[in-house]
């Protein structure tokens, strides 16, 4: 497949449809322009070629990305049962406080996880690691804004309040796994694996 043909679409696909909304508090939410920025970083290495995925499969960047792929099921699962534990009102708000801090850690987990993956496309692609990097550090610290606003919403018992903080700072989960699945495949044939505009493998 010849990706130069693709390349105008790519600043498209990638741009989250709420930005047309203007900058209001609910559009492009940290954790949506977090995984879009995982997604520019695999369209800039294929833009790259090949020669780069052969220096990644040399690195730890498929073992991170493993790592990275666990840390995402694990916050889907935990941001799922804190989200239905607010709705049915049926929880001690010692529960919720643990159930808040597991997704907190986790954040910071994925966090640490994306900043040491951008050092080994650093090391491959410089400088488009440190893009995703800057990217990285700029979402977590909304990210962690959004889900101090959660908690305190929890605090004061203002459930949906609660469920709109939790939604704003964890969205678009199933497009950062099949992005990182992306990666992962792509490393291990040393080629792309997807199609950056669809993320649909290739076959």
């Amino acid at each position: 497949m010849k990706f130069s043909a693709i390349v105008l679409g790519m600043c498209i696909s990638w741009a989250p449809s709420v930005l047309a909304q203007g900058n209001q508090p609910n559009s492009a939410p940290p954790f949506a322009r977090l995984t879009n920025a995982v997604g520019e970083t695999f369209t800039s290495i294929v833009m790259s070629g090949n020669v780069v995925w052969d220096k990644l499969a040399e690195g730890q960047a498929k073992d991170t990305l493993q790592k990275l792929a666990t840390e995402a099921a694990t916050l889907e699962d935990a941001k799922a049962k804190l989200r239905s534990d607010l709705k049915s009102g049926n929880h001690e708000h010692r529960s919720l406080e643990a159930q808040y801090n597991e997704i907190r850690n986790t954040l910071g987990n994925m966090s640490a996880s994306l900043n040491k993956f951008s050092r080994e496309i650093d090391a491959a692609a410089h400088p488009v690691g440190e893009s995703l990097r800057v990217k990285v550090n700029s979402e977590h610290l909304e990210k962690s804004a959004a889900l101090s606003n959660a908690k305190m919403a929890i605090d004061e018992n203002h459930t949906e309040a609660a469920i709109k903080w939790l939604d704003l700072a964890i969205l678009d989960l199933d497009k950062m796994r099949t992005t990182l699945t992306c990666f992962q495949d792509s490393i291990t044939r040393k080629k792309p694996a997807c199609d950056p505009r669809t993320l649909k493998p290739i076959l």
